[in-house]
């Protein structure tokens, strides 16, 4: 798998839209999985935001405006800056790669296919949810995949997600 492949699996996992939107958590939500907590979140993650109206830029008020309209599922007004949600998310990933380094000390020489599993569990759970995988991490450890593989399902994300996720671990016996 390549980074591209990668990228390609996270887009279609997490969902791509170049406005805000409910992920299937009731988050609000932009880009590639870039949620927003607060619409001080909205407001400060750098993304330029547009009316898709009038294409002019949007004021921190228009901006916490749309975050509400999102939060009551109605249609929004603003678009997001597709260069900047690409920025975002290389900085979301790269701090997801850190979250497997610090999870799995030897994650750099894990086979490829495992090492995109694990950054794709990263991303999805955060660090502190990604810690709660003792077995796992236990399983990497051993380099025990059919374990490992069983370990990483998630609760609460599609199951061609964790069937995915599954087959990448499987992969690392060839790797």
């Amino acid at each position: 798998m390549t980074d591209s492949e990668f990228r390609k699996s996270l887009q279609e996992f997490e969902g791509y839209e170049t406005h805000m939107y409910l992920d299937s958590r009731g988050n609000v939500t932009i880009g590639v999985g870039i949620m927003f907590p607060t619409a001080a979140a909205a407001k400060s993650s750098g993304i330029k935001f547009t009316n898709r109206e009038t294409g002019a830029a949007a004021t921190s008020d228009e901006i916490e405006a749309d975050f509400n309209t999102v939060k009551q599922k109605k249609p929004t007004k603003l678009n997001g800056d597709e260069a900047a949600l690409k920025k975002e998310l290389d900085a979301r990933l790269k701090t997801a790669e850190g979250d497997c380094k610090a999870f799995y000390r030897d994650y750099a020489k894990l086979p490829s296919s495992v090492q995109y599993a694990l950054l794709d569990m990263a991303f999805n759970l955060g660090r502190g949810n990604l810690m709660k995988y003792k077995n796992f991490k236990a399983a990497l450890e051993k380099s025990d995949w059919k374990t490992a593989a069983k370990e990483s399902k998630r609760n609460g994300i599609q199951a061609s997600r964790n069937k995915a996720i599954s087959d990448w671990i499987l992969a690392g016996d060839k790797g």
